[in-house]
């Protein structure tokens, strides 16, 4: 059996509707990404209207792994969660999923979560602490799962996370090139390309098979003008990519062949983005192991990051599968 491995910062997403007058009580910008400690976050969620907060599990490639399980992909995830009430959390909606988590939740450890401020303009404010999961180490790789997976999922967030995750992250490139393992990798987040760029151009992206970046993260990856240059430059240094480009969908190369695969625009109602491109990772990823032909795996993809979309939740919805299949068939 084919089969999906993750590596991810377990993360709890804490959702809260709030004015732009909490934003500016905490001198936060309208629409950012920040890293904060443990007394800051809970100071942040203590200022919140809590009956206008939701809970649920997130995390970028933690996102991806649940949505190949939902379509039946044996998928195994690597990360450290804790044993508190976010990391029961974290847990339970993965076992809904099918999901083999690797390691054990970490006693008197605390989960990551990421606070979301969304505003009445529907914008995220978001903050995050890493909790537990910035001690993932080395030592913490399950070796063996990477070995006999047919692709290895990382994020780019634990190139930023610390530097036992920045060495984790590399040994694991590592260990599936030695077995032969494919690796795709997911830019995550404008910041992390500023902060490691160099890094990921000269040691990360000529060692990996496919890459997901949205259409911002090629720009700044490649320092072009334009989508098309983006692309073509991308495509030099990678041998698969998935650049998706919001409402237009995603362009896609892979195995020598370049398609554009529209958005599911006519399905939904945009509610919110984020997660989006997660869910069109794990879905393509979850195609391709179940031998679809790239473009299959692309408009089903497509179709679960619209679902997506279309919810306050990072993560595609349980009937994922049925969505799948059906766009699937249209192809």
């Amino acid at each position: 059996m084919k089969r999906l491995i993750t590596l991810s910062h377990p993360m709890v997403d804490i959702l809260v509707r709030c004015e732009h007058a909490l934003l500016s009580k905490f001198n936060l910008s309208p629409g950012t990404y920040g890293m904060l400690d443990r007394a800051g976050q809970d100071t942040l969620i203590a200022a919140c209207d809590l009956s206008m907060l939701t809970i649920t599990s997130g995390g970028s490639a933690a996102n991806s792994a649940a949505c190949a399980g939902l379509l039946g992909v044996a998928t195994t995830f690597m990360g450290l969660a804790g044993e508190d009430r976010y990391g029961q959390l974290f847990h339970a909606e993965f076992e809904k999923t099918s999901v083999t988590i690797s390691n054990a939740p970490v006693a008197q450890g605390r989960t990551g979560t990421c606070v979301s401020l969304i505003t009445p303009d529907s914008e995220r404010t978001m903050r995050t602490h890493l909790g537990i999961g910035s001690q993932f180490s080395q030592q913490d790789l399950d070796n063996e799962a990477i070995a006999q997976s047919e692709w290895l999922l990382l994020e780019g967030y634990f190139l930023t996370g610390s530097e036992e995750n920045r060495l984790a992250l590399h040994r694991a490139i590592e260990i599936a090139r030695t077995t032969s393992t494919k690796i795709a990798l997911s830019a995550s987040a404008e910041f992390v390309i500023t902060a490691k760029k160099q890094e990921l151009l000269e040691q990360i992206l000529p060692k990996i098979d496919l890459l997901f970046a949205n259409e911002r993260e090629a720009l700044l990856i490649t320092d072009s003008s334009s989508s098309d240059s983006a692309f073509l430059k991308l495509s030099q240094l990678v041998s698969g990519l998935v650049m998706t480009v919001g409402q237009r969908g995603a362009v896609v190369k892979f195995q020598g062949e370049r398609f554009h695969q529209p958005a599911f625009i006519s399905e939904i109602t945009a509610i919110d983005s984020t997660g989006a491109g997660d869910a069109f990772a794990g879905a393509f990823l979850a195609g391709l192991a179940q031998d679809l032909p790239a473009k299959a795996a692309a408009r089903g993809a497509a179709r679960l990051a619209a679902a997506v979309v279309s919810q306050l939740n990072s993560r595609v919805p349980l009937n994922a599968k049925e969505l799948f299949i059906e766009a699937v068939k249209g192809t």
